[in-house]
């Protein structure tokens, strides 16, 4: 159960990878975490990746305090992307998106990387890890 920040240089893109289980305690940790490592890429686009994920023990009263918070992108023109392959994952994105689409209105789901990298305009993703 964690997560890791990786960032595409070239292509200015941050991207948060959850891998194995997430629970309510992880997903706010990473949350928390997420304004340092936008602060340290100022990035022009970002992905938050759920295509590792085994298990996802987050409650929807999680799902509604997170699209309470403020946003981790400040710039509310920075397109936002959560990959979510499966449709549990999907769904539980959507309800984010829609509960935050009035401070995160360029926040979109989509249920592969492929997706996202052709929606930010990336031909060839090269991530490190920060």
């Amino acid at each position: 159960m964690s997560y890791r920040f990786e960032h595409d240089a070239a292509n200015r893109i941050l991207r948060l990878s959850y891998i194995g289980k997430v629970s309510d305690e992880l997903i706010k940790q990473a949350y928390r975490a997420t304004p340092k490592a936008v602060d340290r890429t100022n990035p022009r686009g970002m992905i938050i990746d759920l295509s590792e994920v085994t298990a996802f023990d987050v409650s929807p009263q999680t799902i509604h305090e997170l699209a309470d918070y403020q946003p981790t992108v400040k710039d509310p023109s920075v397109p936002r992307i959560i990959v979510a392959p499966t449709p549990y994952l999907f769904g539980m994105s959507r309800m984010f998106q829609i509960l935050g689409e009035q401070t995160r209105p360029m926040l979109q789901v989509m249920k592969s990387a492929d997706e996202a990298y052709a929606q930010l305009n990336v031909t060839q993703p090269n991530f490190e890890t920060l």
